[in-house]
């Protein structure tokens, strides 16, 4: 439950909230009215679940739904409201590479090692229906869930907008549009390491990632820890640049 409500816990959802707060109010001129109107419905609905423990459990289950919605709509309205300079490069930039270290993080902490017999379908359709990516599962393939087959759809599925493979070339986009200083050096630092990822992710291939040794997914262990890398690389030289 602290990692609901205590605001101290570094990763916490009212952490998480307070510092999308302090964000919106730094850049508080960026934001349309509705925006704003959203923004509020989002502190309000934080001061409830703050205090959920004196309400109950089924309060905070209220509150969270509520929290759900206002995000849902705090992100359309910032889609289809915000210019798209090089502010809204920037956010777009956060949120691909926010949502790519997670899956990495889910991937290896659901995936990485082969479950017992009978309990891996059922974890492969949690996965995929946390990552909003059932029904697109189910669309593709009409046989069984299979480990290759939950990781072709999560991870390299550049059709499926929840995808590792659709982040990074979001990712590389968004980088690209950002202004660079004219000349014949090439690519700068953070495109190099987005290129990297970008190709490692193009040549990767389901069956090779959910092969297992000895009951772990050597492929996918390697192909994640060498994404995640590059992406870090990227994010570190967009900051120094």
């Amino acid at each position: 439950l602290e990692t609901v409500r205590d605001a101290t816990l570094d990763g916490s959802l009212a952490a998480t909230f307070r510092a999308l707060e302090d964000a919106a109010v730094a850049v508080r001129d960026r934001w349309s009215t509705d925006t704003w109107r959203v923004i509020d419905d989002i502190g309000e609905a934080l001061e409830e679940q703050r205090r959920f423990d004196r309400a109950g459990l089924p309060a905070l289950e209220d509150t969270l739904d509520r929290l759900v919605s206002a995000l849902m709509a705090f992100t359309g309205l910032m889609v289809e409201s915000m210019t798209h300079e090089y502010g809204w490069q920037f956010l777009q930039i956060g949120r691909r590479v926010e949502r790519t270290m997670l899956l990495v993080e889910l991937l290896r902490a659901t995936v990485l090692m082969e479950t017992e017999q009978g309990a891996e379908q059922p974890l492969l359709e949690t996965l995929l229906l946390a990552n909003e990516s059932l029904m697109t599962h189910r669309r593709r393939y009409r046989a069984s869930l299979e480990a290759h087959s939950a990781l072709q759809v999560i991870v390299l599925d550049q059709g499926n907008p929840r995808s590792i493979a659709h982040q990074v070339l979001e990712l590389g986009r968004h980088i690209d549009a950002l202004p660079r200083e004219h000349g014949e050096r090439g690519l700068d630092a953070d495109q190099r390491a987005l290129l990297a990822a970008g190709t490692r992710v193009r040549l990767a291939e389901a069956g090779v990632l959910a092969r297992t040794t000895g009951h772990r997914r050597e492929g996918l262990a390697s192909f994640l820890d060498a994404l995640g890398s590059e992406l870090e690389a990227a994010v570190e030289a967009l900051d120094q640049a």
